[in-house]
């Protein structure tokens, strides 16, 4: 049996609802989710010091969304270039992708690919404490994982309906850490998950078989 880890420290960010999370190193830790329900991404350190926030959330002035649905609406995937320099996060079942920079301990937006934004009916149960963002029959698969590169940024992504054809997809779209677009690939099989090898030059995809169960592909760049 293995054991137990053992907890060193607990953070207190109030105001933060955070989705995701990277620690960029030992002290220094950015959060994507919500902030004071108005912002995308917290820079916060070891001590729980709020050291920077910014980058307005897409529905921060949407008055049918409060603070705890605002947060539903606002998860996704956040990833790192090795290089640590820059990041970038896709919002779920949405085609918005932002790309920031941490200089200095400041929070710095390279740039917003922000081209449809979720589609989703806020509700809550009839006692008003169970909060929810339920998809809609418009709902996008969008962005569906990221991963990175020194130079790249690739992102497996779906203009389907997310009832048409569920949350997979054999796109793939790369764009450099200046957030242009750099080339697609069309996979033989739709993927759930991709990862990539920088030096080996590969792609590799999480696919179902033909029994439901999982595989994986490789693919060469």
């Amino acid at each position: 049996m293995g054991e137990n880890p053992v907890r060193l420290t607990k953070y207190d960010i109030p105001d933060s609802q955070i989705s995701r999370l990277i620690a960029i190193d030992d002290s220094t830790f950015l959060g994507a989710g919500t902030y004071q329900s108005r912002y995308q991404y917290l820079l916060f350190n070891k001590n729980s010091d709020v050291l920077d926030y910014g980058v307005d959330i897409y529905n921060a002035s949407d008055e049918s969304f409060n603070q705890y649905t605002k947060y539903l609406s606002n998860q996704g995937d956040l990833v790192m270039q090795p290089e640590k320099k820059f990041f970038a996060y896709s919002l779920n079942f949405s085609s918005n992708l932002d790309i920031i920079e941490n200089i200095n301990g400041k929070i710095k937006l390279k740039k917003s690919l922000r081209f449809g934004n979720p589609i989703y009916k806020p509700g809550a149960e009839a006692d008003g404490l169970y909060q929810s963002v339920d998809m809609t029959e418009d709902t996008q698969v969008g962005y569906i994982n990221l991963c990175t590169t020194t130079k790249y940024l690739y992102a497996l992504y779906s203009d389907k309906k997310i009832y048409e054809n569920g949350r997979k997809s054999n796109l793939v779209l790369v764009f450099d850490w200046e957030g242009n677009a750099i080339r697609k690939y069309l996979l033989d099989a739709d993927a759930h998950y991709i990862a990539v090898d920088e030096i080996g030059q590969k792609i590799f995809a999480a696919v179902k078989n033909t029994e439901g169960g999982w595989s994986i592909a490789s693919y060469v760049l």
